[in-house]
């Protein structure tokens, strides 16, 4: 390859798993800080955000690899920016009524309805990493332990880069930024090779 091509394949790959581990790490923390006041404890609020992100986004992952073997990647990685996008605003909606009419349920039913609403919306963020990284391996394998690298350290970047975008601007500025990484994500995504 051409020394701008390998440039340019390094800056898609900086851009696309840099994006998904920002986006990924800012919508768990505002998640996890919206919830503290629903659940009335931060402790509560990490354990069940935290929980249902991991369970359901594996879940998405499983359908990933599905998606990879019947040669639907970018289709996948669409439904997934598109299914974040759709959630998110139907979380603006809805979220702050929800929280009002359950204030005086019990822990449980908390705890029960905050795993439903985060669900969907870790189901479909479970999809882009999956499927970036199925990408890279076939095309460039020398560059997955790379987009392992640059995801990682995009996370760790953005679980605190979340909380002062969250402090300055607010959550919902936080969610819509994690929305738009995705988008940056897919982008880059459908110009990896392969």
């Amino acid at each position: 390859a051409r020394p701008e091509q390998v440039v340019l394949s390094r800056l898609k790959l900086v851009t696309c798993f840099g994006a998904i581990g920002l986006a990924f790490l800012f919508i768990e923390m505002a998640f996890i800080q919206r919830f503290i006041l629903f659940l009335h404890h931060p402790l509560y609020a990490a354990v069940a955000v935290l929980s249902a992100f991991l369970v359901f986004a594996g879940l998405g992952s499983l359908l990933a690899n599905r998606l990879v073997h019947k040669g639907q990647s970018f289709a996948g990685m669409v439904f997934a920016v598109i299914g974040i996008g759709l959630v998110a605003l139907i979380h603006f909606a809805v979220l702050e009524t929800l929280f009002e009419l359950l204030a005086d349920r019990t822990l449980v039913v908390k705890l029960v309805m905050a795993i439903m609403l985060i669900a969907p919306l870790a189901f479909c963020m479970g999809l882009p990493l999956p499927l970036a990284l199925a990408r890279v391996a076939a095309s460039q394998p020398a560059f997955v332990p790379w987009a392992w690298a640059i995801n990682g350290c995009a996370s760790m970047l953005g679980a605190t880069l979340a909380t002062v975008v969250a402090i300055q601007f607010g959550f919902t500025v936080v969610i819509l930024a994690a929305v738009g990484f995705y988008g940056i994500a897919a982008t880059a995504f459908r110009r990896f090779p392969g």
